[in-house]
């Protein structure tokens, strides 16, 4: 008789596979670490802005660019788009709003959509009304977007920009 493999045992190697690609994607993502910062608290570096375009914690964020996330704030998220620009969304509860821009030195204007790319934080047309603005705060330039979807908590969508040094 001929050995044949049993359908059951194709279908468990292949479930390995995926399982041992996963876990070396998994390992890939610790190891590089590339440019991702979450609600998790880093540990403690100096305060350069060179740290704000890795992956800012909220902390370093309201340290070197004035931004200050609200204590209540949810699912923060950034992501290091370039050396000299990052993004960064997270959720505040409504009635957090008036704090977080005034503690924030930001003025946004009702039905201004400022932040008009995509990005790996964020979707580039979230359901509901925008409003947004612009401050600087040292050498950054600081956009804010505030997207309200009805719920009790707003979306908040940054840009960080340093000026680009020039290589001539």
């Amino acid at each position: 008789m001929l050995a044949t493999s049993h359908p059951t045992s194709r279908r468990h190697s292949s479930r390995r596979r995926r399982q041992r690609g996963v876990a070396a994607i998994a390992v890939l993502c610790l190891v590089v670490g590339v440019g991702c910062g979450s609600d998790e608290e880093a540990p403690e570096e100096s305060t350069s802005d060179s740290i704000l375009f890795d992956a800012p914690t909220k902390e370093e964020l309201g340290e070197i660019a004035g931004i200050v996330v609200p204590e209540e704030s949810s699912e923060f998220r950034a992501v290091a788009i370039s050396e000299s620009e990052i993004n960064i969304r997270f959720l505040i509860p409504t009635a957090t709003l008036e704090t977080f821009l005034s503690e924030s030195e930001v003025d946004v204007a009702l039905d201004s959509r400022v932040i008009n790319h995509s990005s790996p934080v964020w979707e580039l047309n979230e359901e509901g009304s925008y409003s947004g603005g612009s401050a600087s705060f040292g050498t950054l330039d600081r956009t804010v977007e505030i997207v309200d979807d009805g719920s009790d908590f707003l979306i908040v969508r940054l840009v960080i920009k340093r000026p680009e040094e020039s290589g001539s």
